[in-house]
């Protein structure tokens, strides 16, 4: 399952997701997301972010984790 489906999936934005996960803005994540270049293409810091995406992935919990930190911002009113 791709990290666009799985993040949808548990109603977890990609602002949320961009900026907890990757340091990145919602439209960054966006733009990774569909439209990837190839591995040897990206320069070492291009490699950072999917680097970040993958370690996320094999998380067991992250779904929990974002969905925490998503009550938490929600609790304070920032979402």
């Amino acid at each position: 399952m791709g990290i666009a489906v799985l993040i949808v999936l548990h109603f977890v934005s990609f602002q949320l997701f961009g900026e907890a996960v990757l340091g990145l803005s919602q439209g960054s994540v966006s733009e990774l997301l569909s439209k990837p270049k190839p591995w040897h293409m990206l320069s070492i810091k291009g490699r950072e972010p999917f680097i970040r995406m993958q370690m996320w992935l094999d998380d067991p919990q992250n779904i929990e984790k974002l969905q925490v930190l998503k009550r938490d911002r929600k609790d304070r009113g920032e979402f």
